[in-house]
């Protein structure tokens, strides 16, 4: 009898420092706690490639995928929505979202991954604004950093970045026209200091077979660049000189291009010269909208000048 007594106290005393140990953390009570995935979280341009600089207003993508390699299924959590999210932030504040926000629903529904599935997703970034209104966002140049939001899963830790850094550079580029802020030697640049001189280039390409009309209202330059802080005018490439207020047309034939540069931020014939202030500000192209009567069309790149 005190055999068994013993033999029982024993066996109590082991189950008592298991249970100890495993509160503290130095014995595992479930093995496939230590199971780990490797997930893959990258930035690629429309085409597929990888990158981490992309030209404003210019479509890029966001990839996650993760496939479940433990052998076993995997149990997870998610909000409702899809169980990946992206976002887009600066200063870390969210500008952009690859959904709505709805912070008063959370509802969590558990799923299963089976060995071997796959969590894929992919978001068209610059698409959706966190916020109401359904548009396109234009990300203004700068640094950014993109980020993903996925299920946690129970009893296995994801290896996966899930932070990456990127910018946007000072151009506007699409299919026929392109308008770019560089530094004096041609490199793209958002960025200057004080009295620094930078340059502005635009272009628009007729990719038509037909010939292109426009009417301007002077005889001006086709393409006027101006400087803006706070939406008023602080420079521009026809500062200092004087033109007709009449009305002229233009044309472009198939493969013509329409060319502006300046030297920003003065003119030959400006006094006294222009010195930029630290602060943020506003490159404009004014161009021609083609086919309607002295009317113009522009596009903005936000920069910054510092001390």
């Amino acid at each position: 009898m005190k055999v068994e007594v013993d033999k029982m106290r024993t066996i109590i005393s082991f189950l008592f420092i298991s249970l100890v140990l495993a509160g503290c953390g130095l014995v595992d009570s479930n093995p496939s706690k230590s199971a780990s995935i490797n997930a893959s979280f990258k930035l690629t341009d429309t085409s597929g490639n990888v990158s981490d600089t992309f030209s404003s207003g210019k479509t890029f993508d966001m990839h996650f995928s993760l496939v479940n390699t433990t052998g076993h299924a995997i149990t997870y959590n998610y909000d409702g929505a899809p169980p990946v999210h992206f976002q887009i932030l600066k200063n870390d504040s969210i500008v952009a979202a690859s959904e709505y926000s709805e912070p008063n629903i959370k509802i969590n529904f558990p799923d299963t991954l089976k060995p071997g599935d796959t969590i894929q997703v992919m978001w068209e970034a610059q698409n959706y604004l966190r916020a109401t209104l359904n548009a396109s966002l234009i990300l203004p140049a700068g640094s950014y950093q993109a980020k993903v939001i996925y299920p946690s899963f129970n009893n296995v830790k994801i290896n996966c970045t899930s932070v990456i850094e990127f910018s946007i550079s000072s151009s506007i580029t699409n299919n026929n026209l392109s308008f770019v802020l560089t530094d004096t030697t041609g490199y793209p640049k958002s960025i200057f200091s004080r009295g620094e001189q930078f340059n502005l280039s635009f272009a628009y390409i007729n990719t038509t077979a037909d010939v292109m009309t426009y009417v301007k209202g002077s005889s001006a330059p086709s393409v006027i660049f101006e400087i803006l802080k706070n939406d008023s005018v602080v420079a521009s490439s026809v500062d200092g000189m004087g033109f007709a207020q009449v009305l002229i047309g233009g044309s472009l034939a198939p493969n013509d291009t329409l060319m502006g540069q300046w030297r920003a931020p003065n003119t030959p014939y400006q006094f006294p010269k222009v010195i930029l202030s630290p602060g943020s500000y506003k490159a404009r192209a004014l161009y021609p909208t083609f086919g309607q009567a002295a009317a113009s069309s522009h596009l903005d790149i936000p920069f910054s000048v510092v001390q």
